[in-house]
């Protein structure tokens, strides 16, 4: 019995290793899930997806259309901050940083999930006779934000690019904001299989 007993606690002590030992192996393969990044190529715009806090996802966007990959880059506004849209704010950092503003266009709306943000801009963009799009966002809501708004749209190519790379590189499990952000997105996963 005490034999038994010490099989079992040694047991559940080299599962602990091992798993300790291959953290950084297997989180990063969790992370990886939640990422979709496509090959670019060229669109007929690109979209910068709101809830950045950064800037990183219009300097992205800018970035992609310095590289001939859109002509113009529609920013939405589904958030506001101080008084002020989100895409306006994010404009105003792409001038700031060199690029014209003239490029850029600001989708204003209410809009408190990715799915009501897509519901929102699809029809403009369907009027504006779009037939592809890159969607900027962070690349651990790629996947998801790809999976809607191909399921809302399935006349429209959809292309996701990241504006970040913890996610895709294995580093977000370093630190609380990389968690947070994990379990927020995992959760939004779910209730986004349900249309929620």
């Amino acid at each position: 019995m005490i034999a038994r007993a010490a099989r079992k606690a040694a047991l559940a002590g080299g599962l602990g290793a091992v798993s300790w030992i291959s953290h950084p192996w297997w989180l990063r393969q969790v992370g990886l899930a939640l990422v979709h990044i496509d090959e670019p190529r060229p669109a007929d715009l690109i979209v910068v997806l709101a809830g950045d806090w950064s800037g990183e996802r219009i300097l992205k966007a800018a970035e992609l259309a310095r590289s001939g990959l859109a002509p113009r880059i529609l920013a939405s506004g589904a958030t506001i901050h101080f008084g002020i849209r989100e895409c306006a704010l994010a404009i105003d950092l792409a001038v700031r940083n060199g690029h014209p503003r003239e490029r850029f266009e600001c989708f204003e709306q209410d809009a408190h999930s990715t799915r009501e943000e897509a519901s929102k801009m699809l029809p403009a963009l369907q009027a504006r006779g779009v037939k592809s799009v890159i969607l900027v966002t962070n690349d651990a809501h790629t996947a998801r934000a790809r999976y809607v708004w191909k399921k809302l749209a399935p006349w429209l190519d959809v292309r996701a690019a990241a504006s970040n790379s913890e996610f895709q590189t294995g580093v977000w499990w370093r630190d609380r904001e990389g968690w947070k952000e994990f379990h927020n997105e995992v959760l939004k996963r779910i209730t986004s299989t349900f249309d929620l």
